[in-house]
Order: structure tokens, then sequence, then C-alpha cells
């Protein structure tokens, strides 16, 4: 981490407050798979948004952040995430093929028939554009939860 911030960071940018940048990055960090509102963050690091932008674009250009867009209904991606106004969320929606994939990761070995009540509202709500939904976890068995969700383990599909 410190050759990073000490040498590789600053051969890309000026960044004049390391404490601050470093400060930046764990916050970002106990966002992970979560929506990120960047006035949010800096208010949180007490960082303005614009230095809070130009800083995970460093972040994102240096590889340590990637960010996954949203999949809104209207616009298209090949890989994002789903999520509505009440806080249900899908991890994962990959489009191929005019069809919609939605993805679930739980860090379970036994996965449960409440894990993927997500997934099934993304169905519902997609109709026949959506496939049945896939919940990768940490087991070893491939079963299907329902009708229209198959468990896996993730080592065996990636």
């Amino acid at each position: 981490m410190r050759t990073y911030l000490e040498r590789d960071l600053q051969d890309l940018a000026a960044i004049s407050s390391l404490p601050d940048f470093r400060r930046l990055m764990q916050a970002a960090c106990l966002r992970l798979g979560q929506l990120l509102n960047q006035t949010e963050l800096g208010r949180d690091v007490a960082l303005p948004q614009p230095t809070v932008h130009r800083w995970l674009n460093l972040l994102e250009t240096t590889y340590l952040l990637v960010r996954l867009p949203a999949d809104a209904g209207v616009a298209r991606a090949e890989l994002g995430y789903w999520r509505t106004t009440i806080g249900e969320e899908v991890d994962f929606v990959i489009e191929a093929g005019g069809k919609l994939l939605p993805i679930e990761v739980k860090a379970s070995a036994s996965p449960r028939l409440a894990d993927c009540a997500h997934l099934r509202s993304f169905r519902a709500e997609y109709g026949n554009k959506a496939r049945a939904g896939l919940l990768l976890h940490t087991g070893s068995s491939v079963e299907w939860l329902t009708a229209d969700v198959l468990a896996a383990p993730w080592w065996r599909v990636i």
C-alpha cells in the first residue's frame, strides 16, 4: 500500500494529502457491493465531491476500483446490478441475447430459500425477459431452490 500511495500514485497525479486519500480508499472499501453516492462519501471523509470524484477516477484508472453501472430497465449494460427503491438488490445482471441473467452471490455453503427472494423479485419485474436466477455459493451442491432459481458453487461456474 505504501508503494502504491508514495510512488505509483504520485506518478499519475499529485495528491496533496495522502492521509485523506487513504481515508477515502478505506471508506470506499466499506461500501463494497453497495450504491456509491460521491457526495455522501465526501461528507463521511470530509472532502469536497469534486475531489472524491477525481480520486475515485484515479482508483479506477489504477485498477483498485471497478464501478458497475446500474440496469435501470431503460439503459442497457452487458454487466450491471439491480436495486429497487425499497432496497431489494441483485448483485449482478448480465444481458446477453436480449435476455437478462440475474446472479446473487452468497458467502454460505448452504443456500436457503430466503437467499433467492431478490432474484425472484427481479424475475417478477422483468418477466419473460429474465432467465432463471443463479445463486452462487461456497458449498459443493448444485440444486434448484425454486423452479426459477438454481443454486450452484461459484467455483463450478467460473
